[in-house]
């Protein structure tokens, strides 16, 4: 799963707790948002989690909260087989 798709799951989840997810999920299932866009509204998220103050909201979104979790690791994942396939890249033409 892309960026994209771990943030409109985040929404999904935020939509009770937050009424602007609905629009959100809009605008970035019209692809409005590049990945900057979208690394910044995941911190926006991930700082409206940290200021839930009810527990039905705490509750929804610290499921958001694991879904940040994988979506960082996933990125950080993707970044290290970017790096190995550069580096095997950089291999080839070196041979050649």
């Amino acid at each position: 799963m892309d960026k994209q798709g771990y943030v409109l799951k985040v929404l999904a989840v935020m939509k009770d707790a937050r009424p602007i997810a609905e629009g959100l999920t809009y605008l970035i299932e019209k692809n409005t948002f590049d990945d900057k866009t979208l690394d910044v509204l995941v911190k926006i998220l991930q700082y409206s989690l940290a200021k839930a103050t009810s527990e039905i909201e705490k509750a929804k979104l610290g499921k958001a909260t694991e879904i940040f979790k994988k979506l960082q690791q996933s990125e950080t994942n993707q970044q290290q087989i970017d790096q190995k396939d550069i580096a095997n890249l950089e291999e080839m033409i070196t041979a050649i």
